[in-house]
């Protein structure tokens, strides 16, 4: 009970978080799939995919508190300011664990195009969303402005 109460007062931070999820794990499967063909000819395969799991992990990990701590998905869940600051601390704070933890110390290419990719994404589907809102409510105001119910 608590929990669906939870969820529904939260649904659109949820599924802010979500996209943003989707999105990294999408760029990162980008990045994984153009890199390895070109720059080491090797053909791109879900063991590649599974290779780079930790490092994935961990960069959604420290998205997701870095995001918190932005607080990216409380009232202004939209806000494409606070993404890109939130992006650009943890590829900051990414870079620096590949370099010093062994585990997830792969491409450092990888990581530089996933953030790449998001870095236009993350915030771009945001503006986009706001964009059409402002023209949603903009179409709307104007079918119903005084001037054209008197016709």
């Amino acid at each position: 009970h608590k929990s669906l109460a939870y969820l529904k007062k939260n649904k659109y931070s949820l599924g802010t978080c979500l996209i943003d999820l989707i999105i990294i794990s999408a760029a990162f499967t980008a990045s994984i799939f153009f890199w390895y063909p070109f720059y080491h000819e090797m053909p791109f395969s879900q063991s590649l995919l599974f290779k780079h799991f930790p490092l994935i992990i961990f960069f959604i990990l420290t998205w997701l508190s870095i995001g918190w701590n932005f607080k990216l998905y409380t009232r202004r869940f939209l806000s494409y300011g606070r993404a890109v600051v939130a992006l650009f601390v943890t590829f900051i704070f990414a870079s620096a664990f590949v370099y010093f933890i062994f585990v997830i110390a792969y491409s450092r290419t990888v990581l530089l195009l996933s953030a790449f990719i998001c870095g236009l994404v993350l915030p771009g589907w945001r503006i986009f969303m706001m964009l059409l809102y402002v023209f949603t409510c903009m179409s709307w105001c104007l079918l119903f402005s005084s001037s054209t119910t008197n016709v």
